[in-house]
């Protein structure tokens, strides 16, 4: 399942990432993968994350084809599968740092 939140209002957000969430816990077996550049929303509804990067050549033009740069478990830093996690300032200081690396990238 593939979902983007480029967009959505903030109540249809909610929803789409309530609706992500309950069609994981289905079954232990389900995988959903979420491509988006809204790390928020991103962190919001996983329990691993990645951040993919694009080598360039010499000249700076793009390659094809991205790899994975980076890799958070958010099941060790106990970061997912809580209500409102958004809300809790250990999660926003996630984002920053997602965000600080995402720059570097």
């Amino acid at each position: 399942m593939a979902v983007a939140f480029i967009g959505l209002d903030r109540l249809t957000l909610a929803t789409t990432s309530e609706l992500i969430q309950q069609v994981s816990k289905l079954d232990e077996l389900n995988t959903i993968i979420v491509v988006t550049h809204d790390i928020t929303a991103a962190a919001a509804v996983a329990d691993h994350l990645w951040l993919m990067r694009r080598e360039h050549d010499p000249s700076g033009n793009p390659l094809p084809g991205s790899h994975i740069a980076e890799t958070y478990d958010l099941i060790e830093r106990d970061l997912c599968w809580h209500p409102q996690i958004i809300t809790q300032p250990r999660f926003m200081d996630f984002v920053r740092e997602v965000k600080d690396r995402f720059r570097t990238l």
